[in-house]
């Protein structure tokens, strides 16, 4: 999903419900130093001015089992067929819906007791080839789902990284279809540029109703936090993603199922071994080229 999904009262509700009853790591490590904070803010900065539209009567349109049996060859040639069985059955949970997006896609499921349960996942209608990705993104987060309760912290270190293996899988996805539809890695990069865009726009907005004494800070303080999760959780899994993607490199696949599997964490495998943090000049020099 991407991260101007509708800031609706239940979404937040079972946000803040999720973060408290499982006790989420949300303390913002790439912000605790002075620099991140500048070059966090120089970021956003730029993507407000990425307000460019994206015409998507130009993205070529496919059926919806043309989609599915993409993303089942993407993730079979990823991980030489580790995880073929769950892809199937995944595939057997996809539905076609109406999304404010024609590129988004997300997952529904249920926690019971200790256990996060997979119920479906939606992706638009529009079965634009955009649309691989989107559900390859899914499908990630149907492999993570089990460590969405009590194992979170463990696995996934931190709730601002909730979204990154996904991007990561999202971004390898467009680069595989890149051979068969030409340009998707571009239409890709500016989709997640334009939701990052949207978000920041979003925040800025709240900030200045509540300097214009327009919006109550005490009221509306679940929802600001929400927002401001959200926006530091696409923007960094965006950038680490975006960079990692392009590194070519063979191992980080192996790291990213030993994380898959709960034999390591998100921390361990992939945050510490590449350096992502935002003081990190590859970085920010990679997302810098991307936005311009």
């Amino acid at each position: 999903m991407y991260a101007s999904e509708m800031l609706s009262a239940k979404n937040i509700s079972d946000n803040l419900t999720d973060i408290e009853q499982f006790g989420y790591d949300v303390s913002y490590r790439e912000l605790e130093f002075r620099r991140g904070q500048i070059n966090y803010d120089r970021i956003c900065d730029s993507l407000l001015s990425h307000d460019r539209t994206l015409d998507y009567r130009t993205l070529p349109i496919i059926s919806l089992n043309k989609i599915k049996q993409l993303v089942f060859d993407i993730y079979d040639k990823l991980f030489d067929g580790a995880y073929n069985d769950r892809i199937f059955d995944f595939s057997m949970l996809v539905q076609l819906v109406k999304i404010d997006e024609p590129f988004d896609a997300m997952t529904e499921h249920d926690i019971i007791g200790d256990e996060s349960i997979l119920r479906s996942i939606l992706i638009s209608d529009t079965c634009s080839v955009v649309e691989v990705s989107a559900l390859a993104h899914e499908y990630m987060h149907g492999l993570l789902l089990k460590y969405n309760t009590s194992l979170f912290n463990q696995v996934m270190s931190n709730y601002h990284y909730s979204e990154l293996l996904s991007m990561i899988i999202e971004y390898l996805s467009s680069y595989y279809m890149e051979a068969i539809y030409s340009g998707i890695i571009d239409y890709n990069s500016f989709i997640r540029l334009h939701s990052n865009h949207i978000n920041v726009q979003d925040q800025r907005d709240v900030q200045k109703l509540i300097q214009e004494h327009k919006m109550s800070l005490v009221d509306y303080s679940d929802a600001i936090d929400y927002q401001s999760h959200n926006q530091f959780t696409y923007i960094i899994c965006d950038m680490y993603a975006s960079y990692l993607a392009s590194l070519n490199d063979k191992e980080l696949l192996k790291k990213i199922k030993s994380v898959i599997e709960g034999e390591s964490s998100i921390r361990e495998s992939i945050i510490k071994p590449y350096e992502l943090s935002l003081t990190n000049k590859h970085i920010l020099e990679h997302y810098n080229k991307k936005m311009n």
